[in-house]
């Protein structure tokens, strides 16, 4: 409706508040980390996967550890860390279903 995205509404209101930039890039490129500039895991890496994982436990049908659908494959392939995500995906939905 405004021609913008929650993620950069987000990382500009962040930014009046103050927040530090690597969290204002974390904010604003959570959806598409191949197109920020950063090179190293930190945290954009943690947002991006949180929300990957949280989106895939919201659609159990979509939870295929093997599904790259929530993320940015390239990106993460980037910084070689791909191969943890089906460990890591694991660790969410135990932890899940714990809290439950």
């Amino acid at each position: 409706m405004i021609g913008t995205t929650h993620a950069e509404i987000g990382a500009y209101l962040m930014g009046l508040w103050g927040l530090e930039p690597s969290i204002l890039t974390a904010i604003a490129f959570h959806h598409c980390p191949q197109d920020s500039q950063e090179q190293a895991v930190g945290p954009l890496t943690a947002v991006h996967l949180a929300n990957g994982f949280e989106y895939g436990l919201r659609q159990p049908n979509r939870n295929d550890s093997e599904s790259w659908e929530d993320f940015d494959a390239a990106y993460l392939e980037s910084l070689s860390i791909n191969g943890d995500i089906k460990i890591w995906r694991q660790a969410c939905a135990d932890l899940e279903r714990e809290s439950l």
